[in-house]
């Protein structure tokens, strides 16, 4: 039984837990040797180089594969398509696809049973959730194997780097420590090495980038804001990280001058890769930084705006079909995220992997809300960006009327940057709204999802 597994786990002294995670870790078969996870990967590496045509057939031809099984065997789609008078059939091309509804998360809460597969094992499936940086976590299913075409996808997005499976990769991300835990520690048969986001003073960067060198890594992963305070702390300490050729990013918004700092320091380009935890789609950025590639075999990317049009050129939502997760079908799924489309072109990489994202803006509950007007996240972005001496800021709306504004500033910071922050937010979030500035050591991460949100609307959950 799973539960008594946990509870026993969970109940359990440090020490102990420590020993179990590293044991289960050291005799485990690490994905990257896993034959079906070598067998995607290796098509996936063939098929980034298919022309845009043969990755369109390819979605179209597993896309009709998903939707008779949704209608076959999910109620909720069972539903959807006998209202609607359709058949799977009548969905021959990506733009029929609006012919079905958007689902939302609150949708799937409200259907969850419906949504579920009726012949989908339940050995064959995994249960998963969102971080619920909302208030709100989001409960789904996913089938093991599209778990194993998500690590595929990944090691592939890795590879625009330079990455080889089995190359060793420090974690910046991901591992948060307990009490009397130590902040780093290593799995080897899986090559991986992870150090904790939440401990970043220099005196333990230094024994991070110590530790990091003597393994080996080749690979750094972590939140755009870990990686940006490490490469801070090596400029100023002149240290050289002696291995690391490649560097992936996600899960926090890329800020300009995070990957200016990242990539001076460690002189190699900053690869951003964008995924959820419902495996809807995926984005990965290669060494030329045109945009977003997007994972064509993965899922369908639609942009839309308010009223649900599509978006070709600008910002919009965040819309994705997932081709391979049977168990619980999202068709038309609404993120939460916002990002910038542009009008599709081919990359000079070669890859025939559509770059048709521009950049991430983040969530839709990052919108802040004064006066009447919404604010979007990119607005403060570029704000904060051209005035000097900023390292880190936060913005929390906590009222209709009120902004607290939390900064790390440099010894430089001065009055008239002060001022330039003071007059930039209030041209933008206008005068009537009462600003509170605060100038911190750091910036604190969210305890549940290990990332540090730039914009926070507290209201907005309310």
């Amino acid at each position: 039984n799973m539960d008594l597994i946990k509870n026993i786990y969970n109940s359990s002294p440090l020490f102990l837990q420590k020993m179990c995670k590293e044991i289960y870790g050291n005799f485990r078969r690490p994905l990257w040797r896993n034959p079906r996870v070598i067998k995607y990967y290796n098509f996936l590496q063939e098929s980034q180089w298919w022309s845009r045509q043969r990755l369109e057939e390819y979605q179209i031809e597993r896309l009709g594969n998903l939707l008779e099984h949704a209608y076959k065997n999910v109620p909720y789609y069972t539903e959807i398509f006998d209202r609607k008078c359709l058949k799977p059939k009548d969905i021959k091309g990506l733009k029929d696809l609006r012919k079905l509804p958007i689902l939302t998360k609150e949708i799937i809460r409200e259907n969850y049973k419906k949504l579920t597969a009726k012949n989908i094992k339940k050995n064959s499936i995994i249960e998963s959730h969102t971080s619920g940086s909302t208030g709100k976590p989001l409960r789904f299913i996913l089938d093991k194997e599209s778990n194993l075409i998500e690590a595929a996808h990944t090691f592939r997005g890795w590879s625009f780097g330079g990455y080889k499976l089995g190359d060793k990769v420090a974690f910046l991300r991901s591992y948060v420590p307990k009490d009397g835990e130590p902040l780093m520690y290593i799995i080897r048969r899986e090559n991986i090495m992870y150090v904790s986001a939440y401990h970043l003073s220099d005196d333990v960067m230094r024994q991070y980038a110590d530790a990091i060198n003597r393994f080996g890594s080749k690979l750094l992963i972590g939140y755009p804001s870990s990686i940006y305070i490490f490469a801070d702390f090596l400029k100023r300490n002149n240290i050289r990280m002696k291995n690391i050729n490649a560097i992936v990013t996600s899960s926090e918004m890329m800020l300009p001058q995070y990957r200016e700092k990242i990539e001076s320091v460690f002189n190699i380009k900053v690869l951003d890769w964008y995924g959820s935890n419902e495996h809807v789609l995926a984005f990965s950025q290669c060494e030329n930084n045109m945009g977003y590639h997007i994972n064509s075999e993965y899922g369908i990317l639609e942009v839309v705006d308010e009223n649900e049009n599509l978006v070709e050129n600008g910002a919009g939502s965040i819309i994705g079909t997932s081709l391979n997760n049977y168990a619980m079908p999202f068709i038309r799924y609404r993120t939460g995220d916002l990002c910038e489309k542009k009008l599709s072109q081919q990359c000079n990489c070669g890859r025939g992997l559509p770059i048709d994202v521009l950049r991430v803006h983040g969530r839709s509950d990052e919108i802040l809300n004064f006066l009447g007007r919404s604010i979007p996240p990119i607005n403060f972005y570029t704000l904060f960006y051209n005035i000097p001496n900023i390292i880190q800021f936060q913005l929390i709306q906590e009222s209709a009327g009120s902004l607290i504004a939390k900064f790390v500033v440099s010894d430089s910071f001065s009055d008239d940057n002060k001022k330039a922050v003071t007059d930039g937010l209030a041209s933008r979030i206008g005068q009537g709204v009462k600003l509170e500035l605060q100038f911190v050591d750091k910036i604190e991460r969210n305890v549940s999802t290990g990332k540090i949100k730039c914009i926070i609307n507290n209201f907005y959950k309310k």
